[in-house]
């Protein structure tokens, strides 16, 4: 409008405001109309006009796409694509323990190796599942990894455990494993997280094939002893429930009595170097006597028997006279 009263006083001969705004808008919006004006004062206001149309709907255009851009771009970051994938190891939560969890994982060595080999893989594939996923986090992750940091084996995925449709972004029923770390760091009571936990391992058990009861091996920590039963319960007999509070008063108060003993745990559950547990099934000693087969491991020592059951039930340091069994590990 303002361009229409100007160009009335630049053109005598053309009084009607609603023509020269109507002109003036033509020459904002389309470049083409720039030659076929008369006179350089006229001229030089449809340059100015077309200069400032271009800039404006030029930019605007720049920042519609740019928004747009930007929008997909963080979509895609957020991995609400589902994985199509078998054998990989799925991590439900991104909680302060799932870096070291993940790290313990990549440094395992000889044993990682041995259960790749039992789901033939060649290399651990980590799919990590959690509300929020962006840069920040991935980078903290990254960090934490240090030199076992591989992009091409870590996969994260956006989505909340809880719900079915969202779980199966990590394909669980496909996974050889699963982890479910408990939140201990976002204030909650510790009743709400451990109620979390076992409407995830509900949400596993839905994504099974119907008719199959064995799922994937679940790992689950659970902070109240109490809960410890219905975590079992929830999903089946694959489950192994980590009590970590009572292992951590456990490990406490037998340091006050037995001081030293928590280096013992730490060399015990370190993968780099030192002493190491193992429970294995060796059907060669299969009928025989607890003594005799102390003699017989010449690369290790026996500590006990891990007999299979609901539950399972574990026997250190048992009488000379005990006789292994099939479903009977040391």
């Amino acid at each position: 409008m303002a361009s229409g009263f100007l160009l009335a006083e630049i053109d005598r001969s053309n009084s009607n405001i609603l023509a020269n705004s109507w002109w003036a808008f033509l020459r904002l919006s389309d470049t083409g109309y720039l030659g076929d004006d008369q006179g350089y004062g006229k001229r030089i206001l449809s340059t100015m006009l077309t200069v400032l149309g271009a800039a404006l709907f030029l930019g605007a255009f720049v920042a519609i796409m740019s928004q747009w851009l930007n929008k997909t771009m963080k979509q895609l970051g957020e991995g609400l694509t589902p994985i199509s994938m078998k054998g990989h190891i799925a991590i439900l939560g991104y909680t302060n323990r799932t870096p070291s969890i993940a790290y313990e994982i990549f440094s395992s060595g000889r044993r990682l190796k041995r259960f790749l080999r039992s789901i033939d893989r060649f290399q651990p594939h980590l799919v990590i599942l959690d509300d929020e996923v962006d840069y920040e986090r991935t980078q903290d992750f990254r960090v934490h990894m240090k030199s076992h940091w591989n992009r091409h084996l870590v996969t994260f995925r956006g989505g909340n455990p809880v719900r079915q449709d969202e779980l199966e972004r990590v394909d669980p029923a496909n996974a050889s494993a699963i982890i479910i770390p408990a939140a201990t760091f976002i204030g909650e009571k510790r009743g709400i997280v451990d109620t979390r936990t076992i409407k995830t391992l509900l949400s596993i058990k839905n994504c099974l094939p119907d008719g199959e009861t064995n799922g994937p091996r679940v790992v689950v920590e659970i902070l109240d002893a109490m809960k410890v039963t219905l975590a079992e319960n929830a999903y089946g007999p694959n489950v192994y429930v980590v009590s970590s509070e009572t292992m951590i008063c456990r490990l406490l108060a037998q340091n006050i009595i037995h001081p030293g003993l928590s280096d013992i745990y730490a060399e015990l559950l370190r993968n780099s170097s030192g002493n190491s547990l193992f429970i294995k099934r060796i059907p060669e000693f299969t009928g025989l006597r607890w003594d005799r087969l102390s003699q017989s491991l010449t690369s290790g020592i026996a500590l006990g028997i891990l007999k299979e059951g609901s539950p399972a039930t574990c026997t250190l340091c048992p009488e000379n006279d005990y006789v292994l069994s099939d479903e009977d590990s040391i």
